[in-house]
């Protein structure tokens, strides 16, 4: 049986509809070996973002190689396990889905990435935003057991944004999204 974590290895009876976490990779990767055996979070989504070490993510039964810069998204229900490189660090945000969807505005489209997991590639990613800068104002914005400052969505809406905005000077959206397939290619859903 695939256990249902809250946060790894931590149980809890529902989630709040309003629950933002963030903490860094080494702070639970770290204790347990960096590693995380498989699992999935019923109630909440996870985003990823690796900015030193990598490692390799199963998702769904396929795995994923990592490197920095790296974002994934792994949507409630997924089941997961992550390997990661000793030392890795980055963020890892645990998100409520009706937080997610307010913090997008309810934009359809943005909150519809949340239903597949995906992983965005450095290429992917570009220069023009600082995920790890970003990732760190909302870990110094939003803390457990502080209230939810009045602009801490505006951080994990423009993360979403961009998986989702166009590719620089291409007038498309980001090439060959990784997301895992099924054994006759079609995407995981």
């Amino acid at each position: 049986m695939i256990p249902h974590y809250f946060l790894y290895e931590e149980a809890a009876p529902e989630v709040e509809p309003s629950f933002l976490h963030i903490e860094p990779i080494p702070v639970r990767s770290g204790r347990h070996n960096w590693t995380i055996r498989t699992h999935t979070h019923p109630d909440h989504h996870q985003i990823l973002v690796i900015s030193k070490g990598g490692g390799a993510i199963e998702v769904e039964g396929v795995s994923w190689e990592v490197a920095p810069p790296s974002l994934i998204i792994i949507p409630a229900l997924t089941i997961h396990a992550i390997r990661f490189k000793a030392g890795t660090d980055g963020y890892v945000i645990t998100v409520a889905p009706p937080f997610l969807q307010s913090a997008l505005d309810d934009d359809a489209d943005l909150v519809d990435g949340f239903r597949v997991p995906t992983r965005f590639l450095p290429q992917q990613i570009g220069r023009d935003i600082d995920l790890v800068g970003l990732f760190a104002s909302l870990e110094h914005e939003f803390v457990w057991s502080a209230p939810r400052p009045p602009h801490s969505h505006q951080g994990l809406s423009a993360t979403a944004r961009r998986g989702r905005a166009p590719a620089a000077g291409t007038g498309a959206g980001p090439p060959d999204l990784q997301r895992p397939r099924g054994q006759h290619g079609d995407p995981l859903s």
